[in-house]
């Protein structure tokens, strides 16, 4: 229920302004806008409108018609100055005017319209004139720009652009702006010699104002509404509404309107941040005209998201609206809440902007913009059948809210699953299952007197037994709910001679073999890995770790080779995926497949451990490909290896665990080292948990 509240004017807010269009209509405001009085004074469609102050102004339309006023729109004079269509109007002062229209007819008056000379400086049809002293104009058309330094008794004509040219506006002789089809903008630094253009949108621009030098407004069709603030450098794009739009003025840097097809009106009151948009009319508008500046301020209330119902004052609104109101004067806002919105949404009111109850007096000395806040909420609808129970019960939640939902099967009765509709619902087995409300939701519970099982292996392929009888591939199972089944996945499984299935898991948790009793449709999983064999072989004069045993698919074992007294190593012989090659020791490979390894050790003595790590010089060096990077340890440790560049930005990193002590080597693989390095010199560090030792290396290829 809206409130109302006496509102103390000190005076009436005053801005009178008129819109024209089809069927002969003019409306005019009073009061910046709010309202609008209709009269029909001719029955040509009219497309321009003028004025220069709030008593005397023109309209022109088709069928060269002209309309006259000179008490601001009360009465009017109708004459037909020309013969086809008139499309735009500009009066500098009471007496010197100008009308253009199609085939490139410009009208020219000096006595106020008592009389008219005809001249055509163009053979395409010219749709807006704007002039800015009485001897200084332009006029747009269909690929035309035409310019007069004398009044328009003469014009040049220039061709800046094919495209349909519609709107112009000028801030001094030099500086200006034209507007046209396909989102072109041509702007003049120079008077009109010369123009540079943008594309700003795709839209087709219908008409364009400036407010000053930096600030301005161009608007067109599917509600466009461009804006710049830095004279049309760069521009930001609205569309506050889907109706064309025909024509824009501003009456200052803030206040402003646009009109446009079906009688839409728009209106700002701060620069075009915000547009409130109304219907005055129900026929297409084609010009917009205000005379003068609104005297109370500007204030905007409105809602977000927008289209919410407010009353202002008790009249009731359900989009943005721009008021201007005498500073100081007290006025009522007020909402409702919850409002409805499609089926199963519904609008929560947050709070005003201002703070304040849901109706509040406000007096804003200064311009404001109020805006009511609302939480959108969806509806939950919970259903059930028989044999069963749900929670939560109906009911709305906010919008993107997390809810468990939960379903109980009576006695004897088993869950057999969701179906649910709407964004972020949940349709399985899960129980209970998780719902995010991004739209109206609908869960509905089955039950029954059986439940499904389905009983499976990640990855398919090994098997698994259920009540004792052994299975090859995913088995679904119809039981009775509550009641006890057993299940056991066997483990290892053979897959060939060096390669095998283990068990990790089952879904529930339990052991390899237990016992389950579901209530509701459930999966049961089984996850196994995939293990491969790693075979360690020594050759004569030394000895290697680990001992061969089964490794998991992909996992990183450091082999480690020790020669016996009187001996050294030389290389590892490897075969298999993921196996290695080479004079590292130790060395970390990755199990990929089924791997062996060979540990290759040749007669002679086996130098002494140095006292302190020690880091002899890389062999090769230069090196192409790879290089061995040589070095001693006075004791067992981890070892770290890493490659820097000139500017000290390291390029490579790698550790080596449980280095036994003595003479050792690494491999550096120049290719693989943090992607390809490219030719240069490098700085190899070899670092301990005790100690750090650098030495220069140098990489040609």
């Amino acid at each position: 229920m809206f409130l109302l509240a006496l509102a103390v004017c000190v005076q009436p807010v005053h801005a009178t302004g008129w819109a024209v269009g089809g069927n002969g209509l003019v409306i005019r405001s009073d009061d910046a806008g709010q309202i609008w009085s209709s009269s029909n004074p001719t029955s040509a469609t009219l497309n321009g409108v003028h004025f220069v102050d709030d008593s005397e102004g023109w309209a022109v339309g088709n069928s060269g018609i002209a309309i006259h006023t000179t008490n601001g729109g009360a009465t009017w004079t109708q004459t037909t100055p020309g013969v086809l269509t008139l499309n735009a109007v500009f009066f500098i002062d009471a007496t010197h005017g100008w009308i253009v229209g199609d085939g490139g007819k410009v009208l020219r008056t000096t006595n106020g319209g008592a009389s008219w000379t005809t001249t055509s400086p163009t053979a395409a049809a010219l749709y807006g004139v704007y002039f800015i002293d009485s001897n200084t104009g332009w006029a747009v058309g269909k690929g035309v720009v035409l310019r007069t330094i004398n009044g328009g008794a003469s014009w040049t004509a220039a061709a800046p652009s094919t495209a349909t040219l519609r709107g112009v506006s000028f801030v001094s002789p030099t500086v200006g702006w034209v507007v046209g089809s396909n989102g072109i903008v041509l702007a003049t630094t120079d008077g009109g010699s010369t123009w540079n253009p943008s594309s700003p949108t795709t839209s087709n621009l219908n008409a364009v104002h400036f407010a000053s030098a930096t600030l301005g407004w161009a608007v067109g069709t599917s509600g466009t509404v461009i804006r710049t603030t830095n004279g049309g450098v760069s521009w930001s794009q609205q569309k506050p509404t889907t109706a064309e739009l025909r024509s824009v003025y501003f009456i200052d840097d803030r206040i402003g309107w646009a009109v446009g097809v079906g009688g839409v009106a728009l209106e700002t009151g701060d620069g075009g941040d915000t547009w409130s948009v109304t219907n005055p009319a129900t026929v297409t508008l084609n010009g917009v005209f205000f005379a003068s500046v609104p005297t109370g301020i500007a204030v905007t209330v409105d809602t977000t998201p927008p289209g919410r119902s407010f009353s202002v004052d008790s009249v009731e609104y359900t989009s943005a609206q721009i008021f201007f109101w005498n500073p100081g004067d007290s006025h009522t806002l007020a909402t409702t809440s919850p409002q409805d919105g499609t089926p199963g949404t519904r609008y929560a009111w947050d709070g005003w902007s201002q703070g304040g109850p849901i109706s509040q007096t406000v007096a804003p000395r200064t311009e404001a913009h109020y805006t009511a806040s609302f939480t959108t909420q969806y509806s939950l609808t919970m259903i059930t059948g028989a044999d069963g129970a749900v929670t939560p019960s109906d009911g709305w939640h906010n919008a993107g809210e997390g809810l468990a939902i939960e379903a109980t099967p009576d006695p004897g009765f088993g869950f057999n699953g969701w179906t649910g509709t709407g964004t972020g619902s949940y349709t399985g087995w899960a129980n209970p299952a998780l719902i995010t409300m991004n739209g109206p939701i609908t869960e509905t519970a089955a039950f029954g007197s059986d439940v499904t099982v389905v009983v499976q292996c990640n990855p398919a392929g090994p098997a698994f037994m259920v009540d004792g009888t052994t299975y090859a591939s995913t088995q679904q199972f119809t039981w009775v709910p509550g009641s006890t089944h057993t299940l056991d996945a066997a483990s290892p499984q053979s897959i060939g001679p060096d390669t095998r299935y283990a068990f990790t898991r089952w879904s529930d948790s339990g052991a390899a073999s237990h016992t389950v009793a579901p209530v509701s449709n459930t999966t049961y999983s089984a996850t196994f890995k995939i293990q491969y064999t790693l075979t360690m072989q020594a050759g004569p004069g030394g000895s290697v770790t680990p001992v061969s045993g089964w490794q998991d698919a992909g996992g990183l074992v450091t082999i480690t080779a020790s020669p016996d007294s009187g001996y050294s190593f030389q290389s590892w012989t490897g075969s298999g995926v993921g196996s290695y090659t080479g004079s590292s020791n130790p060395r970390t490979i990755s199990v990929s497949g089924p791997v062996t390894e060979l540990a290759n050790f040749t007669p002679g003595t086996t130098p002494a451990a140095p006292a302190t790590l020690t880091l002899l010089s890389n062999v090769p060096n230069p090196f192409s490909v790879d290089t061995e990077i040589r070095y001693g340890l006075p004791g067992d440790s981890d070892v770290h290896v890493d490659v820097f560049d000139v500017t000290g930005r390291r390029v490579f990193s790698d550790v080596v665990r449980g280095v036994p002590r003595g003479w050792q080597s690494y491999v550096l693989d120049a290719s693989g080292a943090g992607g390809r390095l490219a030719s240069g010199i490098y700085f190899v560090r070899v670092s301990t948990a005790q100690d750090t030792r650098t030495a220069r290396i140098t990489l040609l290829r």
